[in-house]
């Protein structure tokens, strides 16, 4: 009897250890996918940006295609007027689907850098994959103490220079934005960075008249763009409208961007005569007040 007795609790003691553990493992698999499905859904603005920029990317290509046939059409037909316009139109939409397949690869690589952690703890490197020129991230891990932006975090820059804090605020929050205005505004409230402004996704038409030029010639261009604020405009979306201004656009994505107003003149006056806009600039813009010794010699 005590045998039979001694048996039962050991099975009873089997059964219970055996329950506690798969519950045990049940709660530990659940708690480590807590933190993947946490992982995934703080990338829900990343994963619908992606969306719209391939959905965008992919319009424009059907319509592309679309007017490569008509144009091919028109000239079956020797219908002169329709392949001088349908030429032109080729040539909008394929610039048009340049800019658009940049802001997809920019829209997935912000998404693939959310999926692989993000936040502050994202290195600077960052920035510059989703666009930015190198030189500022360059610059902004030398702000930080120094060493590679692939090897300096947000959050050290953010604890080195207090006016990037709002950046590691949006990077902690929704995570760091895609969209030009927003970033180049986040980006210009640090010092001692490059000159030469952020590329022409990423650069406002309001951006000019920051830099002295007349606030008219910007209402203009944002006019010729499409219309709407300068301030809600790209560059690109200017050159994308109006082919004459690529040149502007150049400079931008080559980091070149004049904030010389003399150099300024030199590369508007050309797109603003062009444009039939050439009368708001005048006589050009206005020159640096002098100062010091060359103030007091006036």
């Amino acid at each position: 009897m005590h045998r039979a007795l001694i048996r039962m609790f050991v099975a009873l003691a089997l059964a219970a250890g055996l329950s506690f553990a798969v519950v045990g493992t049940t709660a530990g698999n659940a708690s480590a996918a807590q933190p993947a499905a946490r992982a995934a859904g703080s990338c829900t603005t990343e994963q619908s940006n992606y969306n719209a920029a391939l959905a965008h990317k992919h319009a424009v290509k059907h319509k592309l295609k679309k007017a490569k046939h008509a144009l091919k059409q028109a000239k079956r037909h020797h219908n002169k007027a329709k392949v001088r316009h349908l030429r032109k139109k080729v040539h909008r939409l394929y610039h048009r689907l340049q800019s658009a397949e940049t802001k997809a690869e920019k829209a997935r690589a912000a998404l693939n850098t959310c999926k692989a952690g993000g936040g502050t703890s994202s290195p600077i490197q960052t920035l510059c994959d989703s666009g930015v020129p190198q030189p500022v991230c360059d610059a902004l891990a030398g702000l930080a103490g120094g060493g590679l932006p692939s090897d300096v975090s947000l959050d050290t820059l953010c604890t080195q220079v207090p006016q990037a804090q709002p950046l590691c605020d949006a990077a902690a929050g929704s995570g760091l934005p895609t969209d030009p205005s927003a970033l180049t505004g986040l980006l210009g409230q640090i010092p001692g960075l490059p000159g030469g402004g952020l590329p022409s996704d990423f650069t406002s038409i309001q951006t000019l008249c920051d830099s002295g030029v007349p606030q008219a010639v910007c209402d203009g261009l944002a006019g010729a763009a499409g219309g709407g604020l300068p301030s809600d405009l790209s560059l690109q979306q200017l050159c994308d409208a109006v082919s004459q201004a690529q040149p502007l656009c150049d400079a931008a994505n080559g980091g070149t961007l004049p904030t010389d107003p003399s150099a300024l003149t030199d590369l508007l006056g050309p797109i603003l005569d062009l444009l039939g806009l050439g009368d708001i600039l005048g006589g050009g813009l206005p020159l640096p007040a002098p100062s010091g010794r060359h103030a007091a010699a006036a």
